[in-house]
C-alpha cells in the first residue's frame, strides 16, 4: 500500500464510525421528512449512483439508508480490514463526500420545506401518455361495463382504470396488468386490492397514501422486490410472507403491531416501520436477521 493509499485508508477508518453514520442518517431522515427529494437525489448523483435519475421519491430513503445506516458499520469495517487495495478503497470513499456535504448539512436549505408531493406529477406513470393524449373517446362500442368490480368503488382495479383511461365503463384485459413490472398508484383513495393479483409480474409497487387496511391480494405478487405502502391504515400483513423475493418494504405510518410474517423473507434488506406500534422484541428479531429497520 502506497503512502497515499495508507492516508486514504486512515481517513476511511475515521469516517466509518457509529457516530458518523448516525449523524449522516439523521440528516437524511430530516431531509426526507421535509420532502427535500431533489437534494437527496443530487446527493446520490454526487456519490456516483448511476441510476439516481431513475429513483422515485419514495425509494430515495431506501437507497441512502442501505449505504449509510449504522447497521452497515460491521460490513464496511470488514471491507476495510480485508481489502486494502486501491480499487476497494475507492468503492468506500463515497462517505468522505457525504459526511460534510452541504446537500445534507446546509441547515438553511434543509429547513426549507419542499412543496413537491412525492406521489404527484414529477414521477412518470406508464399510462401518462395515454391519459394526456385522451386516446379513449366515447365510442359506444367501448362502453361495456365491467361487472366484476363496481364502477364507482375504490378498488385497485377501478382506480387503475380511472388512472389509465380516465373512465371505468370499459373492459380492461388482464394481460395489460400481467405485463407490468412497475406501478405507482399513490394518493388515490384506494381501499381494497381487488384485481391486483393479475399484476403477477410486478417488481416494484407503490401504493402510498391510500386507505388500505390490509394486504390481501398481494400474495400473488411473487416477483415483487420493492413494496411502498406507507400512510395507509394497514393493520395486518400476513400475506406478505408469500413475497419470497421482497428486499425493500416501507410500512411507515400504518397500524401494524405484528411483523412476524416478515421473518420468513430471506432476501429482506430494509424495512421502514416508523409510526407503527410494533413490539421491540419483534424489531430486534428482524434486525438480528441482518435487515436494516427504521422505527
Amino acid at each position: 500500500m502506497s503512502m497515499q493509499e495508507h492516508t486514504e485508508y486512515k481517513r476511511l477508518e475515521e469516517a466509518y464510525t457509529p457516530e458518523n453514520l448516525t449523524r449522516i442518517c439523521g440528516q437524511i431522515l430530516q431531509l426526507y421528512k421535509l420532502k427535500q427529494y431533489e437534494r437527496l437525489r443530487a446527493l446520490l448523483v454526487k456519490i456516483g449512483d448511476p441510476d439516481a435519475h431513475k429513483v422515485g421519491d419514495r425509494q430515495l430513503l431506501v437507497k441512502l439508508m442501505l449505504w449509510y445506516h449504522p447497521d452497515r458499520l460491521s460490513y464496511y469495517r470488514q471491507l476495510l480490514k480485508n481489502e486494502k487495495e486501491h480499487s476497494s478503497l475507492a468503492e468506500l470513499s463515497h462517505i468522505l463526500v457525504t459526511q460534510n456535504d452541504p446537500l445534507l448539512f446546509d441547515h438553511d436549505a434543509a429547513n426549507a420545506v419542499s412543496t413537491t408531493d412525492p406521489d404527484l406529477p414529477g414521477e412518470e406513470y406508464a399510462w401518462q401518455e395515454a391519459e394526456e393524449a385522451n386516446y379513449y373517446d366515447s365510442d359506444p362500442d367501448d362502453t361495456e361495463t365491467d361487472t366484476y368490480y363496481g364502477e364507482n368503488d375504490n378498488s385497485f382495479y377501478t382506480i387503475f382504470k380511472k388512472s389509465m383511461y380516465g373512465r371505468t365503463d370499459i373492459i380492461l384485459p388482464s394481460y395489460m396488468l400481467e405485463d407490468m413490472d412497475e406501478l405507482e398508484l399513490a394518493n388515490r383513495g384506494m381501499d381494497s386490492l381487488e384485481g391486483i393479483a393479475h399484476c403477477r409480474h410486478l417488481v416494484m409497487l407503490n401504493l402510498s397514501g391510500n386507505a388500505l387496511t390490509n394486504t390481501e391480494g398481494m400474495e400473488a405478487l411473487t416477483y415483487l422486490e420493492e413494496l411502498y405502502i406507507p400512510d395507509n391504515a394497514i393493520g395486518y400483513i400476513d400475506t406478505l410472507s408469500h413475497l419470497s423475493r421482497l428486499r425493500v418494504l416501507d410500512l411507515s405510518g400504518n397500524q401494524v403491531d405484528d411483523i412476524t410474517p416478515l421473518f420468513e423473507l430471506e432476501h429482506l434488506e430494509f424495512v421502514n416501520l416508523e409510526g407503527n406500534p410494533v413490539p421491540a422484541l419483534q424489531v430486534k428479531a428482524l434486525k438480528a436477521k441482518g435487515c436494516i429497520v427504521i422505527i
